[in-house]
């Protein structure tokens, strides 16, 4: 042990990591339990708590705002969740790239008709769709205005990256399953133990990481 008490630190961050994930795969398998009714309309919001957190997201960005707790649960999932980030299958909502008024956008009404990817606003030949096409391909109200509002946000790389897909690649688009180091996070018949043994050691990994900004976040909600 370290006269500084780094290793107390970092054992403590472990031990803190596991309790808040451990409650959140309590929460994923009973997220219409009276017991999760507060959390369970807060994430609704955004999605709902199984959509969310396959969301590139950035918690003072989000449009609304979870507890101190709740932050912390969400940012040690996303210190473990490995995205593998391609922008075909990272959704627009709730993503801390993609901005209205300094906020990230999630419209429910949107994501019910099957909009989520940047490709959904795109043609075959990855070139933007224009108002009417859009409404018309997902029967969808939305005005001339908060159209092009959303569209402009889309960071002009991404827009490219996406394109590069749908010409070169016909990538499908599909959201990232819940995985932990191969590890089936929303399975309900994993073992307990299986569970602590992948989260102590891709924390202990994590935590050894300097500068990381999820820990940096982290230390300042505690």
């Amino acid at each position: 042990m370290g006269r500084g008490g780094g290793v107390n630190v970092i054992d403590f961050d472990i031990i803190n990591g596991v309790l808040k994930l451990k409650w959140l795969k309590s929460f994923i398998g009973n997220d219409h339990s009276f017991w999760f009714i507060i959390p369970s309309a807060i994430f609704k919001k955004l999605g709902g708590i199984h959509f969310f957190l396959r969301c590139d997201f950035e918690c003072t960005s989000l449009p609304v705002k979870p507890s101190n707790f709740h932050q912390q649960v969400i940012l040690y999932w996303k210190l473990l969740f490995k995205h593998n980030f391609t922008p075909h299958n990272t959704p627009v909502w709730n993503n801390r790239y993609i901005k209205l008024g300094r906020k990230s956008v999630y419209f429910e009404e949107w994501k019910s008709k099957g909009i989520w990817a940047i490709a959904h606003f795109l043609d075959d030949n990855g070139n933007l769709l224009l108002h009417s096409e859009f409404w018309e391909k997902f029967q969808l109200q939305c005005t001339v205005n908060i159209y092009y509002r959303m569209t402009e946000a889309i960071p002009v790389a991404l827009r490219l990256m996406v394109k590069e897909d749908i010409v070169h690649s016909q990538v499908s688009q599909e959201l990232r399953q819940l995985f932990l180091e191969g590890f089936d996070f929303c399975e309900r018949k994993n073992a307990p133990i299986r569970l602590l043994e992948i989260l102590s050691y891709s924390l202990i990994i994590q935590t050894q990481l300097k500068g990381n900004t999820c820990l940096k976040i982290l230390t300042r909600l505690k």
